[in-house]
């Protein structure tokens, strides 16, 4: 009574193959109880596509008596085949002498649309990723082309005989076309973290000259405007002030 009003599709076989017993499950979904022999009839009701594989992997369980699971899409009585899950195992009598085997067969249509879809989804999810690094790769490297430009030009400036206000003003471009370019390729590098392919370098990192670039990137703003800029390295080191407020 329990197998005939299993929620699974269930089956039975002897030891020589020939199907014993079929639920009502089985006859609703199929429409058939005419199968008596695994092969052919049963093969009948597997898509083209699947009907080789499983026939294979189905005599193969047969022959070494070794359980069997395997996704295969089987006709429905209306003509429409559906995603299955099969597991079948072996049976032995008391004695260990094989019997057939007894065998299920579960519904996983949706499950499998689902994955489908999640498959979808990630494969577009990865084409979107990758267009987006090759126009952000493309555009750094638009980019950094006159940005190089520039600052290999200021390094020739440099290299000539300049006032001391013109050389102050040189390095101040300089600086920042090297900190412009520093900040491309972290864009660059902020592209390459949802791939994983981001890689973190751990340097020291000089404060005092860092800062100090930072004020010299500033300070003509604050000299245009005749205010001062007052900072403070640490507590034991005088304030540093740039520019005069009373000119």
């Amino acid at each position: 009574y329990l197998a005939e009003n299993a929620p699974a599709l269930m089956w039975t076989t002897g030891e020589d193959r020939i199907i014993t017993f079929t639920n009502k499950n089985w006859y609703e979904f199929t429409g058939k109880r005419d199968i008596k022999h695994f092969f052919p009839d049963l093969a009948e009701i597997f898509h083209p596509e699947d009907a080789a594989k499983a026939t294979k992997l189905i005599r193969e369980s047969f022959d070494n008596r070794k359980p069997l699971e395997m996704d295969i899409r089987m006709k429905r009585f209306d003509g429409k085949y559906r995603w299955m899950f099969m597991r079948a195992v072996p049976r032995f009598n008391h004695s260990g002498l094989f019997k057939g085997f007894i065998g299920t067969c579960i519904d996983i249509t949706e499950k499998k649309e689902i994955m489908q879809k999640l498959i979808k989804a990630k494969l577009s999810s990865e084409k979107t990723l990758k267009m987006q690094e090759e126009f952000v790769a493309s555009i750094s490297h638009e980019i950094r082309t006159p940005l190089n430009t520039v600052s290999g030009m200021t390094d020739l400036l440099l290299d000539t005989k300049l006032v001391d206000e013109q050389r102050e003003f040189l390095q101040a471009i300089k600086l920042s076309s090297d900190n412009l370019l520093f900040i491309i390729n972290d864009i660059l590098d902020y592209s390459k973290i949802d791939s994983g392919k981001v890689q973190f370098l751990q340097n020291e990192i000089d404060f005092k000259e860092f800062f100090r670039q930072f004020i010299n990137t500033i300070k003509f703003k604050a000299d245009a405007k005749g205010l001062a800029l007052k900072y403070k390295i640490n507590e034991n080191i005088p304030d540093y002030i740039i520019g005069d407020p009373y000119r």
